[in-house]
């Protein structure tokens, strides 16, 4: 890391709200920086306020890890580059990681994308015009929910690894025909959002689980089993 990475990672008691303190043990201890009286998100400790933005009303940033900038410090972008993006951070805490990947699905839970609320209304308005006759096809064509969608998406990842099938294959025509053909609704995620960011929420998923299955245990033993075929 750089003089200027260290500088701006500074243990200082005495440094502003918007300083990221980073102790002996990597761990990170957030404060609530406010700008103007109103509590900032908690995304911002990660990075520095650079100052308004060229668009008024906006702030840019700048990661306090890599060092990359951003001309406008849109939530959703900063939220994105910490968990996925900034390979920095993983060094110095990769709990923070963790943490923002499960804050980012519990929000997006809770507040599914505009798009998908989108099409559920547009959906809701063209139900009233048809019969309530539930046919196979108008089953198979119903407008998924975010929650679906994230299932779905889990249950592609787990099959794919598991099987040791490429990730390229979401990426094929033949295969993109065949899932519309089950299900025209969902939206197959692309190789590289598959093997990124689903597979890195599929992980912290599972270290949060292993976790708290071994925090109610009085005792752990470790156990090899093979076979073959």
């Amino acid at each position: 890391m750089s003089d200027h990475m260290t500088n701006s990672l500074s243990s200082n008691p005495q440094t502003s709200s918007n300083e990221v303190t980073i102790a002996s043990t990597s761990s990170i201890t957030f404060e609530s920086p406010k700008l103007g009286g109103r509590q900032r998100d908690f995304i911002w400790p990660f990075f520095n306020d650079m100052g308004p933005a060229k668009t008024p009303g906006h702030r840019k940033a700048q990661c306090k890890y890599c060092l990359s900038c951003f001309n406008f410090a849109k939530l959703h972008v900063m939220y994105s580059h910490i968990a996925y993006q900034c390979d920095e951070i993983v060094t110095y805490n990769p709990n923070a990681r963790k943490e923002i990947i499960t804050r980012m699905r519990d929000f997006e839970q809770q507040s599914p994308p505009s798009r998908v609320r989108r099409r559920s209304s547009e959906a809701g308005s063209a139900d009233q015009l048809l019969s309530k006759q539930y046919t196979m096809d108008r089953f198979t064509c119903r407008i998924l929910s975010y929650s679906e969608q994230q299932n779905i998406d889990r249950y592609l990842l787990r099959a794919v690894i598991m099987n040791g099938i490429s990730f390229r294959t979401v990426n094929n025509d033949f295969f993109i025909e065949f899932v519309k053909k089950l299900n025209p609704s969902y939206d197959l995620p692309n190789r590289k959002k598959l093997a990124h960011e689903v597979l890195t929420q599929e992980v912290v998923y599972v270290e949060n689980k292993n976790e708290s299955l071994l925090a109610e245990a009085a005792h752990l033993t470790l156990n090899i089993d093979g076979w073959s075929d």
